[in-house]
Parts: structure tokens; sequence; C-alpha cells
């Protein structure tokens, strides 16, 4: 069994699980409304991770229903592979606990990028559009829409300009089964008329959020106010 003391003092010692054989728990790097990212260590040869800690029992009691969209988030990360969506490393469930490993990104959110700079040049910006419209086109072509596309959920991989961006934050997307979806949510500002609407909508839901992206990059406000 693995000693609770060697545990951050604010999450609680889970039951014994494959996570802790093979990864180290260390410091508390993001908080969520539904998780705890925590910067986490392979014991093999240091290499370091962003580690998801969601305690089940919790997320039931106040969120009906969420804990099956976690296991759809592993299972969309599974079905991803592309160089500027974030990479699903390992992933590890218990009776109270769920454990998503993924690669490390310390260049922080492209939102906090933008702030800080207030505007980003044509040139830089399109860069950027470059790179998340190919993410998307790969997630459309497995079927899977998004449906949270923002600045915020853009990541970098390192601080500084020439950083990569990076997708995260699958906890709201779908596999589509049919041609169209109804379940209404994302983040207001970035939603596209349809899901305001309650209507039916598809995939083109991301490619609004994504021109909402591209007017923030470069004029570095939304271009819709949330009413």
């Amino acid at each position: 069994n693995m000693p609770s003391e060697t545990l951050p003092q604010s999450i609680p010692a889970p039951t014994p699980s494959g996570f802790f054989y093979k990864y180290e728990l260390k410091d508390e790097i993001g908080v969520g409304s539904t998780s705890k990212c925590f910067r986490c260590v392979r014991k093999t040869d240091g290499k370091e991770y962003a580690c998801k800690v969601i305690d089940k029992s919790n997320i039931e009691a106040k969120f009906t229903g969420l804990l099956a969209q976690f296991l759809i988030e592993i299972k969309v990360l599974k079905m991803l592979d592309h160089p500027n969506i974030i990479h699903l490393e390992d992933h590890f469930e218990t009776s109270d606990r769920i454990y998503i490993v993924m690669e490390m990104m310390s260049g922080g959110e492209l939102f906090d990028y933008v702030v800080a700079k207030g505007t980003l040049s044509e040139e830089e910006a399109s860069v950027i559009i470059r790179k998340i419209c190919s993410a998307t086109a790969h997630m459309h072509a497995c079927n899977i829409i998004h449906r949270d596309l923002k600045p915020e959920n853009l990541l970098l991989t390192r601080p500084g300009k020439d950083a990569e961006v990076k997708l995260i934050d699958f906890g709201l997307a779908k596999v589509m089964q049919e041609d169209t979806a109804r379940s209404f949510l994302g983040t207001k500002g970035y939603l596209a008329p349809e899901m305001l609407q309650r209507s039916n909508y598809d995939k083109s839901v991301d490619m609004w959020s994504l021109g909402v992206i591209a007017f923030v990059l470069l004029c570095g406000c939304l271009p819709f106010d949330d009413d």
C-alpha cells in the first residue's frame, strides 16, 4: 500500500491502484469545477505529465451524468492522434477515482497569451488558426465534435511566441452516431446560433467557434456579447 503522507495534502489518499505504482503525484497545477489537475512524474524515467483527478462520488452527488462524460472524454482522447490535440498518455479507474494522465503543457492558456499581448499580428494569428483548423478537421474526420472550442481550451507547450498550441478539455465532446445532436452546452460568446436557439446542430458548431477564436486573436475581444 502507498503511504498517504506521500500524497499532496489537498487530495485524500485514494485506494491503491495502478496509477501509484507507475506515477508519483506532485503539486496541484489547476482546479476545475469537476476535477483537479496535478503534476505527476513517471517513476521509471522521471518524465513529467499532467494528471486530471476526478472524485467519482463527489461528481455523482453534484452533477448527474457527468461521470459518464468523463469516460467519453477518455474514449475520445484514445481515438485522436494529432500534433495539435493533447495526447492521452495513460488512464486509471478505481472504485472512487479516475486518473487521466496527459502530456504536460507548461506555456499556459492561449487566452492568457492573447490578453498579455492585447492582439496578435495577422501572421501569428493565421499560424495558430491553421493548427486549430487542422486539429478540428482531424476530430471531425473521426466523427467527434468538441462543442467547447475557445482560447481557454488551447494550451501552449511552453512560454513564448514559437510554442506549439494544443486543443484540450474534451469533457463536452460527443462521438456522433447520427448527423445531428441536440444537447445544449458550451460557453456563451462562442456558441453557434443553432445551439443558442436549442435547435438540432452538427459539426459546423465547432467552425463557428473557430471564427470567434480568430476574431479574438486579431481584435482582443469577443465579437458578440453574452446576451
